[in-house]
């Protein structure tokens, strides 16, 4: 019986000693993102693992052109599909369904080349390493 208990006591408080709390290899991610040079003013930034990296993904919003993503939620070190989304004012009034309302009109922001849903083929990537990582997207018309 004792020696049961012992073993409960080595793997509930030595194994996490040796172990560690957490993933002290994941990465922290923040950048910019714009488009022609226009900062994105409300949109998602994810980055999906590609074959052969072994994380899960990460995303985070992303506002007036800025996202962040702190290293407790990051991604482990390797090669990522970069998936970004956002959305602009586009200067005209539409009524709300129901309510009659008048709102303003929200666009997609990404070039169309970016967006799977409206046929683009473009596809970003990045390569993340242990640590903080700057990573910047400028996508073009």
């Amino acid at each position: 019986m004792n020696v049961v208990r012992y073993c409960v006591y080595f793997a509930l408080l030595i194994v996490p000693m040796v172990t560690g709390c957490g993933d002290a290899n994941r990465a922290s991610l923040s950048g910019t993102v714009t488009v022609n040079g226009t900062p994105i003013e409300n949109g998602s930034i994810s980055f999906t693992p590609l074959q052969g990296t072994t994380s899960s993904a990460a995303g985070a919003a992303i506002k007036d052109g800025v996202y962040k993503i702190p290293n407790d939620k990051g991604p482990l070190p390797g090669e990522f599909k970069v998936i970004i989304t956002g959305t602009k004012k586009s200067g005209k009034k539409i009524k709300e369904p129901g309510t009659g309302n008048e709102l303003d009109e929200v666009v997609s922001a990404i070039p169309a080349k970016y967006d799977p849903l409206r046929g683009g083929t473009e596809v970003l990537k990045a390569t993340i390493t242990t640590g903080g990582n700057k990573l910047d997207f400028d996508l073009t018309e």
